[in-house]
């Protein structure tokens, strides 16, 4: 026998809308801006999950061709939070744009890794136009209040490079200092440059092993990457 406060309770119960179902609503109303969700008293990992449904959704939708922009609290919530998306979201693009981790008028430069992620991020967003699968752009809120380039100077900075073109070294290695690579003898790591007679040698932000380019004159002749 159940008295009439429990059989109330078990009738709400009954009545109330499965959990995929009211997610499932959450996140149709979110997508489409139509109210906000609150998501409190959930397991680890459920916002990773909740941003690959959001993601999944707006690309159906063709609404942008971000999905989802998510700002962490911090660079240890953004390296967590696209680890658990590695699960629910493995064939999804998720982009990583972390903070600087220097300050303004610092001694110090940034670090090598950040400048990398950063530029990638950043590269990848300026030619970004109808993407084949949802991309989801993770941040922090000390990047969110930085300052960066215009979409219109990241994607006149892109060049691209193709074995048999026609291309002056010179004027390529001016560009690539004025976007910040560094001569060195040796490259070791991305943002820098080497040149030796007809050789070219530079580790781009966007890649994990740098590449050689082999010239002949203005002929591009090879392109392959080396381990430094």
């Amino acid at each position: 026998m159940f008295s009439g406060a429990e059989k109330q309770a078990k009738d709400e119960a009954k009545a109330a809308p499965a959990p995929s179902v009211r997610v499932s609503a959450g996140v149709g109303a979110l997508v489409a801006q139509e109210a906000s969700v609150a998501a409190c008293g959930v397991p680890e990992g459920f916002d990773a999950y909740l941003l690959a449904r959001m993601a999944a959704l707006a690309h159906k939708e063709g609404l942008a061709p971000v999905s989802v922009l998510h700002i962490t609290r911090d660079d240890q919530r953004l390296a967590a939070l696209r680890e658990h998306l590695k699960f629910f979201a493995p064939a999804m693009d998720v982009l990583s744009f972390p903070a600087w981790d220097t300050v303004p008028y610092d001694r110090v430069s940034p670090h090598a890794d950040i400048i990398s992620r950063r530029v990638t991020t950043l590269a990848q967003l300026a030619r970004l136009k109808t993407p084949k699968r949802p991309v989801i752009v993770l941040s922090t809120v000390n990047a969110a209040l930085q300052r960066v380039p215009p979409r219109e100077a990241m994607r006149h900075a892109l060049v691209k490079l193709a074995a048999g073109a026609q291309v002056d070294m010179v004027r390529l290695i001016k560009r690539l200092e004025a976007w910040g690579y560094r001569r060195t003898g040796t490259v070791m790591e991305p943002g820098e440059y080497a040149q030796r007679g007809g050789i070219l040698d530079l580790f781009p932000p966007a890649n994990s092993r740098p590449a050689r380019l082999d010239f002949f004159g203005d002929t591009l002749e090879t392109i392959r990457l080396f381990d430094p």
